[in-house]
């Protein structure tokens, strides 16, 4: 009896200490951290005005042709490129032309380099083999942080008139093409200088990696 009594009050203890430890915690803490990245984009768009001016009245190009120039017309070209994404990207560009018109007017290849602005474009290189013009941006096309606020850059500003008094039958039947390509790569990483300026080499070299 007095076995079973001890026994009963050792179950009791028992159950009392797991009733107490039950109620018993630790001191904790926890914490975490989740690291997320993403890349960036890159994005331009070209745009054009192209044309003739005819007795005093501007016509646009149709289908990015002029048609029935004549001598006292005024030919012109402005191309312009816009950063559209959020990433500071390099320029590019290279001019291909081509056209008896080039062939006849002995001017036109320097009258369409002159219309390049060299303050913000380096000094366009002409190959005649290739019949190309390329020049780069010498500064960054900044991103655009809103719809209203976009980083715009004319290419050039391109407008001859032929007098007819200098022209006359010479131009007759000639044809004029000039195509307008832009490509743009990442600035970030691209300043091998760490200086923010880019030289010719430096914007050749991206355009190469």
């Amino acid at each position: 009896m007095k076995r079973k009594l001890t026994l009963a009050i050792t179950a009791v203890a028992l159950a009392a200490l797991m009733v107490i430890g039950g109620t018993l915690a630790w001191f904790t803490d926890s914490k975490s951290v989740t690291n997320k990245a993403s890349f960036s984009n890159l994005g331009i768009d070209l745009t054009e005005t192209f044309g003739k001016i005819e007795n005093g009245q501007t016509i646009d190009a149709d289908d990015n042709t002029v048609d029935a120039l004549m001598p006292g017309d005024t030919l012109f070209k402005k191309p312009v490129v816009t950063n559209t994404k959020a990433s500071d990207v390099l320029l590019k560009v290279t001019l291909t032309y081509g056209g008896t018109l080039f062939e006849k007017d002995a001017a036109l290849l320097n009258d369409v380099k002159a219309a390049i602005d060299t303050n913000v474009w380096t000094t366009p290189v002409v190959s005649e083999t290739d019949k190309t013009i390329t020049f780069y941006k010498k500064t960054v096309l900044a991103a655009t942080n809103t719809t209203d606020d976009k980083d715009v850059a004319t290419i050039f500003d391109f407008s001859k008139k032929y007098e007819g008094k200098d022209w006359g039958n010479a131009i007759q039947d000639a044809d004029f093409s000039l195509a307008v390509k832009v490509d743009a790569v990442q600035a970030t990483n691209m300043d091998t200088n760490n200086d923010g300026t880019f030289s010719l080499e430096e914007l050749a070299a991206a355009f190469t990696k």
